[in-house]
């Protein structure tokens, strides 16, 4: 469980990059 909640962590934080980045 532990690492499935990191790794939801680790893809928010790069969708929310991805789309700064895309603006």
């Amino acid at each position: 469980m532990d690492r499935d909640i990191q790794q939801d962590v680790i893809t928010a934080q790069f969708t929310k990059l991805n789309k700064g980045t895309s603006v």
